[in-house]
């Protein structure tokens, strides 16, 4: 409802494809082929990255402080500084915030190149 109210228009969801497969999986025991995963996987991303950034849009520079804000209280609290340290990963914030494109397909390949080696 806040984002309905925020935003003024319903998160972008998955598929009824989508939808149909997770049930099949969830629900019926179904094991996906590689392209099926792939494939929901892509629109996860899709869906995903479209919400952000309509949450980064709105908010701007102040979403940062919304993920932070905890580690800032404290540290304000303790009269101490913030340091942070993030692991990179195949669906990363700052990556979906500038509306990077994410391609699972191309992200296995390269991954299954660097267990190889």
């Amino acid at each position: 409802m806040l984002g309905l109210f925020l935003f003024e228009s319903a998160p972008i969801l998955l598929n009824e494809k989508c939808i149909r497969l997770r049930n099949k999986v969830i629900h019926q025991g179904k094991i996906p082929s590689f392209d099926e995963v792939l494939d929901y996987g892509e629109r996860v991303v899709e869906c995903i990255s479209c919400n952000l950034k309509k949450i980064s849009d709105l908010m701007g520079e102040d979403l940062d402080y919304v993920f932070m804000s905890d580690f800032y209280d404290r540290a304000r609290a303790e009269k101490e500084s913030v340091n942070c340290l993030a692991i990179a990963t195949t669906i990363g914030w700052p990556d979906l915030i500038r509306g990077k494109q994410i391609n699972l397909r191309t992200r296995v390949k390269e991954m299954t190149m660097m267990r190889i080696r």
